[in-house]
């Protein structure tokens, strides 16, 4: 049985929780700061499920586990930017700059 289903809308808060702390936690602080909504074996699964996804990753130390929300997401199909496109990029501004201080001083 999919943990959506179970915890309802459990993984999407989950997820947005550790994406705004960005920092690595253990089960039991997890359990802790979400003031126990969530027994132990069932946030475990969700996340197992959600470094299955791809969305957390785990390091483990011994026994211990700590989870944290996954770096910068990258769509690989993301055009890189090249040193033309900067430079064409930074004389444009350069000429808006130019053309604004042209303005106020008209004023």
């Amino acid at each position: 049985m999919s943990l959506r289903k179970q915890g309802g809308r459990l993984d999407e808060e989950t997820v947005k929780y550790m994406e705004k702390e960005y920092r690595p936690y253990a089960v039991t602080d997890l359990i802790g700061n979400l003031h126990n909504a969530i027994t132990k074996a069932l946030i475990i699964r969700l996340l197992d499920e959600l470094v299955d996804k791809g969305t957390l990753i785990v390091k483990k130390y011994g026994k211990s586990s700590f989870y944290c929300y996954s770096e910068l997401q990258v769509n690989e199909d993301m055009e890189t930017t090249n040193l033309e496109k900067l430079q064409a990029t930074k004389a444009e501004i350069c000429s808006l700059e130019k053309e604004a201080t042209k303005l106020k001083s008209s004023m």
